[in-house]
């Protein structure tokens, strides 16, 4: 469908892509998806796990920007990467001030 240009463009209506590093962390995605949705952001999670090279792709055709990742490591830390898909910033947050951190960074 890309090839012959028949996808429809996406209007960049997502705030933020939340990935999903392994089918057992959709818990966790779901909730910090959950949250960034309470505070007002257009959200999109991925229906598989996937690496986050694949998934940043996923965030950028979204239209989003700012994408969260973690993976075990950030998981035992309490935190996940927040990035800034038009900076290419990125910056630890703990899980529960995510939706904190992406609100003060959009105004």
């Amino acid at each position: 469908l890309e090839t012959h240009a028949l996808l429809p463009k996406l209007d960049g209506g997502v705030d933020v892509f939340v990935a999903l590093p392994a089918r057992e962390l959709r818990g966790r995605a779901e909730a910090i998806a959950r949250d960034l949705r309470r505070a007002g952001h257009r959200v999109v999670t991925p229906l598989e796990a996937g690496g986050f090279g694949a998934q940043l792709k996923q965030a950028v055709k979204h239209g989003a920007r700012y994408a969260v990742l973690f993976g075990e490591t950030e998981l035992a830390q309490g935190q996940a990467l927040v990035k800034n898909l038009l900076t290419q910033k990125q910056e630890a947050v703990a899980f529960d001030a995510i939706a904190g951190a992406i609100g003060s960074a959009s105004r």
